[in-house]
């Protein structure tokens, strides 16, 4: 399990890097390492010139893919949700968006654990060592906020009912 949470880090981080790679080419200068969390995660690995070189061709190797596929996830997303909210009794319309954004939100996910593999592959044990520590504080950080939300909205609903 405490892999799967390492990979499914590394897989938000890399669907990020489509967006920084057009903007960087198109800018024809780096992107900011603050504007991009992969980058700012591969800053913190510390790559040797090698490292670097192999994680950017696997990463221009798979971007226009993984794109797509992000694209098409978030587009299935975003049917789901006006579903739900144009048509909140139609529960056939519903689960048939909610299939429909599973099943491409599972192509998105499958996409981005093989580029998370061939990147991972790329990384030294102490390298990994660090990127698992980084992702463990990153799962805590995203836990504490669902935590504060909730207990907001438990406050709110106790205080107006």
């Amino acid at each position: 399990m405490k892999n799967a949470l390492h990979l499914v880090l590394l897989a938000f981080l890399l669907a990020a890097i489509p967006c920084g790679a057009r903007a960087a080419a198109a800018a024809d200068k780096p992107v900011a390492a603050p504007e991009s969390p992969l980058l700012r995660e591969l800053e913190k690995l510390n790559l040797s010139q090698a490292q670097k070189h192999a994680v950017a061709g696997v990463l221009k190797a798979t971007s226009v893919e993984g794109r797509k596929l992000a694209d098409e996830a978030n587009a299935a997303q975003r049917a789901l949700l006006t579903a739900i909210m144009k048509e909140p009794g139609n529960e056939t319309g519903i689960r048939a968006a909610h299939k429909a954004a599973a099943a491409a939100g599972e192509q998105a996910a499958l996409h981005r654990a093989k580029v998370t593999a061939q990147v991972r592959a790329l990384l030294t044990p102490e390298q990994i060592k660090r990127f698992e520590s980084d992702f463990s504080a990153w799962t805590a950080k995203m836990e504490q906020r669902a935590q504060k939300s909730r207990a907001a909205l438990d406050a709110w609903i106790a205080q107006n009912s």
